[in-house]
Formats: structure tokens, sequence, C-alpha cells
């Protein structure tokens, strides 16, 4: 009987460091979020473009868009890939890659996801921190204008 409230105790005790550590470590993450416009889009590379079956498919467009965010972090130069695969109304799913050069110093790295429909574009991005930004985590929403988004920091401020 006096093993098993031992093992007990000791069990209840490890699950206990277990939850103080973690708790710890959670209540130390930072989390920002921001709002953005885009000042337009201008093409540097058309990519390739295919029309299979009367459809219009991209691979490897190259663009570049400058972001106004009400976070220095993520006001900067974007460098985008696009690829698409839209019907005739050129409607369909948008994705790629991007690099964005913050001007107060720092890069963000990743992908994104959408989709273009007959009223404009929507789509999701993350991305990772490099440089100045490393170990930080980026999310936008983008639709149409309008992008919100958010800055995780998971060692705090």
């Amino acid at each position: 009987m006096n093993t098993r409230k031992l093992l007990l105790t000791t069990l209840i005790t490890v699950i206990a460091i277990v939850l103080l550590i973690a708790g710890s470590a959670s209540a130390q993450a930072s989390e920002s979020t921001f709002t953005c416009t885009d000042e337009g889009y201008n093409t540097t590379d058309i990519g390739t473009w295919s029309f299979p079956d009367g459809n219009i498919h991209i691979r490897g467009m190259k663009q570049t868009a400058h972001s106004i965010c009400d976070d220095p972090r993520v006001t900067g130069y974007n460098y985008i890939t696009v690829n698409a695969n839209w019907d005739a109304n050129y409607t369909g799913p948008i994705w790629g890659t991007f690099t964005f050069q913050s001007d107060a110093g720092g890069t963000w790295i990743g992908t994104w996801n959408g989709m273009m429909t007959e009223d404009g574009s929507w789509y999701n991005a993350v991305g990772n921190g490099s440089g100045d930004y490393q170990g930080l985590k980026l999310w936008i929403d983008k639709e149409f204008d309008q992008s919100i988004g958010r800055i995780l920091n998971p060692k705090g401020d």
C-alpha cells in the first residue's frame, strides 16, 4: 500500500512540475496585432502562362508591393512569387511564396495561398522571421485591400 501511495505522489508531483514549466513558458510569449494597406503591386516577371482547356495557369510570376502597417516590423517591400489556376474568368486558387523586407531592418520569409474572385482576391500567409526577427512567427489575412495580422514572439517582448 505504501508503494502505491509513493508512486501516486511521485506521479502527481511530476505532472505538477510539467504543468508549472509549461505555464511559465507560455506566459513569456507575446503576440501583437497589426493592420496594413498595400500601395499597389508591380509585376517584375510575368512567369509562365499556359491555357489548358480554356483555363489559365500561371507559374512563377514575380511581383513587388509596398505595405504600410501600424507595426513598423511589417512596413516595407514584399517580394512575391505567384502561381494560379484560374478559369476563363480569371477566378480560382492562387498561391506562392514571399520575402518581406521590413523598413525597420528584419525580414519575413513564408508561403501564402488564397483565391481570386470576381470581386478581388483574398489570401492567408504565414512566415518566419530572419535577421532582426529571428524566432518570430507572422500570420497575415488579406481580403481585397485590407490586411490584418499578428506576430508571435515565443520569448516575449
